[in-house]
């Protein structure tokens, strides 16, 4: 999204304001409307990691999370499709929760054993966050009518269709099929069944708990999903209190036992300011209806009362607050990827090599999170809707020039040896001039059965290109 990347966020800008006029600064927040170049993206980028760090060390907690908040506010609406996941969405909505738990009356933190107990209508509506999450995740795979949900064979694709998959999900994939579909199972026991115990006393959230570390853990294991799970895990923090440690930890933090409980100690803050937070809390648990009523997929039958919660949750969107969730709720059951290759003649042939996703079927998977690669990411989106293209030659080219745009400048960029966006890639490959002709080609791959290659493929034609640039172009100084 920087000034010579795929979609840089200044032409963006300047897009929506040209279409929506002063509506823009409302319908787009985000600090990018007083500069979206290359340095103001790094402050944003760094600034938000620095007050984290601030944060994490005790200092002005409640400001510094501001500033994270907003600052990563900024980032994905300027990131547009990449930074469009729903960890990102996940991260807005904690974070502007977490704006109502932190302290804001001093700028470094007491021990907590001194400090005053944060909002009980904040801790509930994290728990709340963490229910919604969990259990749309689950309802929508069964109510959006995927048969591979509802047979549970839905996780013999999964391991190999997924994303950028680790090498423990080729192993995960050879599991026989009774496993599978027992671990499919107890997946909708974790995601349907056991948030409900969110809201149960002290033991049965314990089991909740352990249920969602659990599955977070597999999940994390067998596929790459950035901070998604470590997210998630960190949502599970308030099904915990006091009493859930062993004594000894908890004699030790309060000092021996001679000083005073948290527990015991007052709500921080004047009656004026636990009365506003109870107040935005309540909204935000509001906002959380439709998106609850979403993941039922209702529907005609309560359309009418979903586009009356529509409307009410429709000012906050912009801010994610209230968010739908349900990851995978229709399974992938083939596996297309894209391979962009390059030539200087038009004969000889090169596959350009990502960082991270598949490309020889020979090279292992890899397990990088928390990184989140977002170009090797969007080529899996990419490649979904490449499968879906009409056979029509110019097909290619106006799916390259609108619905996947930012695909269209990578090959540009290929074509003018543009260094910032070649830098996104493998290392080592674009020494020299860089190539007369790109193109496109639709591969099908899956998981092998054994060997020596941990992936097997299908080639199923041509996507787009070649392409070339003209020759006056060829020549000039590019213009990303």
């Amino acid at each position: 999204m920087g000034e010579h990347g795929l979609l840089p966020a200044s032409e963006f800008l300047s897009a929506v304001r040209a279409a929506r006029g002063s509506a823009a600064f409302w319908l787009v927040p985000t600090l990018g409307w007083v500069g979206a170049g290359d340095t103001a993206l790094s402050v944003l980028c760094y600034g938000g990691a620095a007050a984290a760090v601030l944060a994490l060390l005790g200092f002005a907690q409640g400001p510094l999370f501001l500033v994270c908040w907003a600052f990563y506010l900024s980032l994905v609406h300027l990131g547009q499709d990449f930074l469009s996941f729903q960890w990102d969405i996940l991260l807005l909505e904690t974070g502007f929760v977490a704006l109502l738990l932190a302290p804001w009356a001093h700028l470094r933190s007491r021990r907590p054993v001194d400090e005053a107990k944060p909002s009980t209508a904040v801790v509930w509506l994290l728990r709340l966050l963490l229910f919604k999450l969990m259990f749309s995740s689950g309802l929508t795979k069964l109510t959006w009518s995927d048969p591979t949900w509802h047979d549970l064979t839905a996780l013999t694709y999964h391991y190999w269709t997924q994303p950028i998959p680790t090498p423990l999900a080729w192993y995960a994939n050879r599991l026989p099929l009774a496993l599978q579909r027992l671990s499919c199972a107890l997946m909708f026991v974790v995601e349907i069944g056991l948030p409900f115990l969110i809201f149960a006393p002290r033991r049965p959230r314990l089991v909740a708990l352990w249920g969602f570390l659990a599955l977070q853990v597999l999940i994390g294991v067998t596929g790459n999903y950035g901070f998604f799970n470590v997210l998630a895990m960190v949502l599970c923090v308030p099904l915990l209190d006091d009493d859930s440690w062993p004594a000894a930890f908890r004699a030790r933090l309060l000092g021996g036992g001679s000083a005073r409980r948290a527990a015991d100690a007052p709500e921080r803050g004047g009656a004026r300011a636990r009365l506003f937070v109870t107040a935005v809390a309540t909204v935000v648990a509001l906002l959380s209806i439709s998106p609850l009523v979403e993941s039922f997929n209702p529907g005609s039958a309560l359309a009418g009362p979903r586009r009356a919660l529509l409307r009410l949750s429709a000012p906050t969107a912009r801010f994610f607050l209230g968010s739908s969730y349900g990851l995978f709720r229709s399974m992938t059951t083939t596996r297309p990827e894209i391979q962009i290759e390059t030539s200087a003649d038009g004969e000889a042939w090169r596959e350009v090599v990502f960082r991270y996703k598949p490309g020889d079927p020979a090279r292992a998977p890899r397990f990088f999170e928390p990184h989140m690669p977002r170009l090797d990411w969007q080529m899996w989106f990419a490649a979904l809707s490449a499968e879906a293209l009409p056979p029509d030659p110019g097909a290619a080219t106006g799916w390259l020039e609108g619905e996947e745009a930012w695909l269209g400048r990578v090959v540009v960029a290929l074509l003018h040896g543009h260094r910032p966006v070649l830098d996104l890639l493998a290392p080592g490959q674009f020494e020299g001039a860089p190539p007369r002709y790109v193109r496109l080609v639709l591969w099908q791959y899956r998981f092998s059965d054994g060997g020596p290659d941990w992936w097997v493929r299908r080639r199923v034609g041509v996507l787009g290109g070649p392409f070339a640039l003209p020759p006056a172009a060829a020549s000039a100084k590019p213009d990303p």
